[in-house]
């Protein structure tokens, strides 16, 4: 395995990218679904701006309705005072329609609020238009972006994927079972560089003995610690 180091390290730096690449790949759906709930948010603020004021004025043509009822009813019982022949009917009739013109107040005073609640919601419907368009306009580039970086990941990871196929090609079969075995065991990082005596990956320092026999160069040496191949010197990867 020795005399394949360097092609060895360069295969465990593409999976490096790769997986890093797939992880990015992966979250990118996520994120731009957010920004489309987002955008369908933004843009639907108007309509239910617009939608709040059809339903306030379906409430104050009830409320109008119910006033010219209240109004009604008052008229009637007003005429009913005519026929009425005793003071306890009188008087009873009387509170009745006491009664009724306070119902009447109550109904024109919910036509009044209604009627400026309107005003307000007509007065701020422009700034919900604006606000709506720039941030419509602000999230779209920002999918636009994500888009972009999508594309671009995707046509990465097909070269380094193409790059690591070529690079398979180039490592003995038992040298690559072996690879692949450690990456099971290791989280995709098989291999350690030896830097000043410690190992990369897991900072523990080797011991004399086991740097002398790495040194020789005659058999796979393990870090005692995390169990990766030790590799002596360093392999500079191009990105």
């Amino acid at each position: 395995m020795n005399n394949q180091n360097e092609e060895l390290i360069k295969l465990q730096e593409l999976e490096k990218q790769i997986v890093k690449l797939d992880k990015r790949l992966r979250e990118l759906p996520l994120q731009l679904k957010a920004l489309d709930d987002r955008i369908f948010e933004r843009a639907h603020s108007v309509e239910q701006a617009q939608q709040s004021i059809s339903e306030n004025q379906q409430r104050r043509l009830a409320q109008e309705k119910k006033v010219e009822s209240v109004k009604a009813e008052i008229q009637n019982k007003k005429r009913e005072l005519n026929s009425i022949k005793t003071n306890k009917e009188y008087t009873a009739k009387l509170a009745e329609i006491e009664i009724q013109e306070k119902r009447k107040e109550e109904a024109e005073e919910g036509v009044i609020q209604l009627l400026l609640d309107a005003d307000k919601m007509q007065e701020t419907i422009g700034e919900v238009k604006e606000r709506s368009r720039r941030d419509v306009e602000a999230l779209q580039k920002e999918k636009d972006l994500f888009l972009q970086e999508k594309g671009e990941k995707e046509g990465q990871l097909k070269e380094l994927n193409q790059r690591k196929k070529e690079l398979r090609t180039l490592i003995d079969p038992e040298n690559l079972r072996i690879y692949e075995s450690l990456s099971k065991k290791t989280g995709g990082v098989p291999l350690s560089v030896v830097t000043r005596d410690f190992c990369a990956e897991c900072f523990v320092k080797i011991r004399p003995q086991v740097m002398m026999d790495l040194r020789k160069g005659d058999k796979v040496i393990y870090c005692e610690n995390c169990h990766r191949v030790l590799i002596l010197e360093p392999v500079k990867v191009q990105e």
